[in-house]
């Protein structure tokens, strides 16, 4: 296997991984007129709780994957803007703070997202009385969660991509 095989391995799995969270996005975008797509539901089927570990925990860890595997394709094929060192344990490293700060970036979209909801726009949000939590981030145990999720997320594609580039090493070493 020389490394174009393992970029191609590599690529087919970041495509799959991403056609599973577009998936998992549209059920939980669109399953709650049926209630699928609730919390209730997923601890009903794979355990999931509000907060750390809410429905949104798999999109989660999905994305971090996804993102991991997008860089480390995009910085190989385009090495001139590559932070890339070429010692595996360093690029990790970079490649998971550079999924952190998209994390970062993505969960202060939200966060602002909410203020400019409740404070320019005055919508009711969120009220205990009724019931009612439209919040993109309700508290700061989702954020930590979701941040949490798209680190190990990038860190498990990490882990696979070293595992598909000895893969290939240990292939050109034999006769």
């Amino acid at each position: 296997m020389n490394t174009n095989d393992s970029h191609k391995a590599i690529s087919r799995v970041m495509w799959i991984t991403l056609i599973i969270y577009v998936l998992a996005d549209l059920f939980g975008e669109f399953a709650p007129a049926t209630g699928w797509g609730f919390n209730t539901q997923c601890l009903r089927f794979i355990g999931c709780t509000t907060g750390f570990f809410g429905f949104d925990a798999i999109e989660h860890l999905l994305s971090g994957f996804v993102i991991f595997l997008v860089l480390l394709l995009f910085f190989r094929k385009y090495p001139q803007w590559s932070p890339l060192t070429g010692v595996w344990w360093k690029d990790a490293l970079i490649l998971i703070a550079a999924v952190n700060l998209i994390s970062f970036a993505w969960e202060l979209v939200e966060c602002a997202h909410d203020v400019f909801r409740v404070a320019i726009l005055h919508e009711r949000l969120y009220s205990v009385r009724l019931n009612i939590d439209l919040l993109d981030q309700p508290t700061n145990l989702d954020t930590m969660g979701d941040m949490t999720f798209n680190v190990l997320g990038s860190a498990i594609a990490a882990l696979f991509a070293w595992w598909a580039m000895k893969k290939r090493s240990h292939k050109e070493l034999q006769p």
